[in-house]
């Protein structure tokens, strides 16, 4: 089988373009004769070496996408290396053909990879793109939403979450990540039955256990037993997890409590 060629995707600055290449009456950037005449000339290169390739042309930059004969697709090239975790190689690419293309799926792998890399400010305004682009794509309203939390914007956060929700119900990301939200907001009641939902799909999950025996806590009233009876089940279940750090501190906050409560907050005489 012939091996198949990575696609050249680049960008070059027009002020760095050398526009002598150009027709005299085209070298003026910004005009229509300029922008006509840079993309005939980069799409005549790749032609004569056997390429497809498509270039714009705005006030700043000349973007081109060139593929070889037996080249791989640019959307599959990208994505390839966002699997992969190459996510320093794909960023430039994803900003030059998410400038290029009108494609949600590409400005939301975009707006992730820049999160992931600790970009959060850029990559919220990249998946509010995506989501103009595409009001229905799920996975950007909950990475929007994960991207707000991360902010330190909860509110925006839970609205993204909803609306996740209510797109595709039993997206338990979606739920799992709205129960946290809620959470920091203090609206326990309204997180409670979604870290239910949640840590029923993963039973094993000792995060999302965690996450519920914590909610229960902050609850409070009824639900403080329940609380500690599954921090307990925590430390039993996953005694080298930083979780089961987390329901020991709990337990330990809840048995001092629950003392200073039975003895009216007075200091004991043994």
């Amino acid at each position: 089988m012939k091996e198949r060629s990575a696609p050249e995707i680049r960008q070059i600055p027009v002020r760095d373009f050398d526009a002598s290449v150009l027709p005299s009456d085209a070298r003026t950037p910004g005009t229509e004769a300029f922008e006509v005449a840079a993309i005939t000339y980069f799409a005549s290169y790749y032609v004569e070496k056997g390429w497809n390739a498509a270039v714009t042309v705005d006030d700043e930059l000349i973007r081109i996408v060139a593929v070889p004969e037996t080249g791989v697709e640019p959307k599959e090239y990208v994505l390839g290396l966002l699997q992969h975790g190459f996510l320093e190689d794909a960023l430039p690419l994803l900003e030059i053909l998410d400038g290029m293309l009108v494609d949600p799926d590409i400005a939301y792998n975009h707006g992730v990879c820049l999160g992931e890399l600790g970009r959060v400010a850029d990559s919220i305004s990249i998946l509010q793109h995506c989501i103009r682009l595409d009001p229905y794509h799920t996975d950007a309203h909950v990475a929007l939403g994960v991207a707000n939390a991360r902010s330190g914007d909860n509110e925006a956060a839970a609205r993204n979450l909803r609306t996740a929700i209510e797109q595709q119900p039993d997206n338990l990301f979606a739920v799992r990540n709205l129960a946290a939200v809620l959470g920091n907001l203090g609206r326990h009641a309204e997180a409670l039955p979604l870290f239910r939902r949640a840590a029923e799909a993963s039973p094993d999950d000792p995060l999302l256990r965690l996450g519920l025996a914590q909610c229960l806590e902050q609850a409070g009233g009824k639900h403080a037993k329940e609380a500690m009876r599954l921090f307990e089940r925590i430390d039993q279940d996953h005694p080298d997890h930083p979780a089961a750090d987390a329901a020991r501190a709990a337990l330990n906050r809840m048995g001092a409590q629950e003392l200073h409560d039975r003895v009216g907050g007075q200091p004991r005489l043994d």
